[in-house]
């Protein structure tokens, strides 16, 4: 019988009577862990050795109906590895089953040597861009008792977490030295601490805890990848029932911030000038540089693109840079630069970027409720309708 210990992000057993919402103190409360559609999450569990899969079913909970999904995992990668006095099932879920199954509650079921073993029950979703996904992955196995989780690619452990990443704190650390009344600091620290709160049952609390012992962890929110430093589990904080609790993740990224120490007394802060000043207006509308020469526009006046979302580009910069790196070294924030050609920003040559603009738009529209006038400049924000990189300047095209 497998230990009351999960290793998995989904429940595994050799009983339905274990399944979460079949606990006394559950009342027959589902948590529906959600997967999206037609996939299952990576699993992987030890078994005796020489054993083998004889069968694979996906069962339906609605109706208790099956799908043989057998030679479905075996194609995403579902094997039976050997290991140091047992096997491993490992299945990596690198593929999609193909089942043609509607959204629903499921749980799966397989016999090996003659045991069947049952997982607990996961909701298919359409899509799971609005979830939390968290990744994990080591540079080698994880043991534990009488049995590993073992590491090779593609394998990752991966779950879904239906919560929102906000509210951070900010920890400050220093080290001090004090001389003749006076602190001196040696080191200073500061970093942003992202934090989560899910609700989970035993089962995946008893996954999450190994998450702090993985080389590699991997969390991905509305499109943006956090590459963890460090995640930390708070204990978790049982309902009444103790069927579920709610749970804290912190985690660190590369916003780290250290300062060493110095003897700073006396200092230069005189103002940098700026290389560069931003375009008030456009002359006219173009193809491109030569249509925009032939047109009569003069070596560094301002022209924007017919196309590319109306991109401003200045006809003959007589001074650019590559990148926002290459150019803050000489310009200030809140200043403009021409591009290079073949610039990382998929930008045509000369269009005009803002280091860290004060005030940018998403739309034409919302610039234009920002007082923005038709054919007047702005500078896109981050997710800008047409995918604008951030900081570019833009005609307004609303009319």
């Amino acid at each position: 019988m497998i230990p009351r210990v999960n290793y998995n992000t989904i429940g595994i057993y050799e009983s339905l009577d274990f399944q979460k919402h079949r606990q006394s103190y559950a009342y027959d409360r589902v948590f529906p862990l959600p997967v999206l559609k037609d996939t299952l999450l990576p699993f992987q569990f030890a078994v005796p050795n020489g054993k083998i899969i004889n069968s694979f079913f996906l069962v339906k909970v609605e109706d208790n109906s099956e799908i043989d999904i057998f030679a479905a995992a075996t194609g995403g990668g579902l094997v039976v590895a050997p290991g140091d006095g047992f096997n491993v099932v490992v299945y990596p879920a690198s593929t999609v089953l193909g089942t043609g199954e509607t959204i629903g509650q499921y749980y799966y079921k397989f016999t090996i040597g003659g045991v069947t073993y049952y997982s607990d029950i996961f909701i298919w979703k359409e899509a799971t861009s609005d979830l939390i996904k968290i990744e994990c992955w080591h540079g080698e196995n994880i043991d534990y008792s009488g049995g590993q989780i073992r590491y090779r690619a593609p394998y990752k452990s991966t779950v879904y977490v239906c919560s929102e990443i906000g509210k951070p704190s900010y920890p400050y650390e220093e080290e001090v030295e004090e001389r003749d009344g006076y602190n001196f600091p040696v080191q200073q620290t500061s970093y942003k601490l992202h934090k989560f709160v899910m609700i989970a049952p035993e089962y995946l609390i008893d996954f999450f805890r190994l998450f702090r012992l993985h080389d590699f962890v991997e969390i991905t929110a509305k499109g943006q990848v956090h590459s963890v430093d460090e995640l930390i589990m708070n204990d978790p904080e049982w309902f009444n029932d103790g069927d579920m609790a709610s749970v804290l993740i912190e985690f660190k990224t590369d916003s780290i911030v250290s300062v060493n120490a110095r003897g700073v007394t006396s200092l230069d802060y005189t103002i940098v000038q700026v290389a560069n000043t931003c375009p008030l207006n456009i002359v006219s509308k173009h193809t491109n540089h030569i249509t925009a020469a032939a047109a009569g526009v003069s070596a560094g006046q301002y022209f924007a693109y017919l196309d590319f979302a109306g991109i401003v580009v200045q006809l003959d910069a007589s001074l650019s840079y590559f990148n926002d790196t290459e150019a803050s070294a000489a310009l200030t924030d809140d200043s403009c630069y021409a591009v290079t050609i073949g610039n990382p920003y998929g930008l045509p040559k000369n269009a005009i970027r803002k280091l860290n603009p004060t005030t940018t738009y998403t739309s034409d529209a919302l610039a234009d409720a920002g007082g923005i006038a038709s054919d007047g400049i702005y500078y896109a924000g981050h997710g800008h309708e047409s995918a604008v990189p951030y900081g570019t300047a833009l005609i307004n095209k609303t009319v």
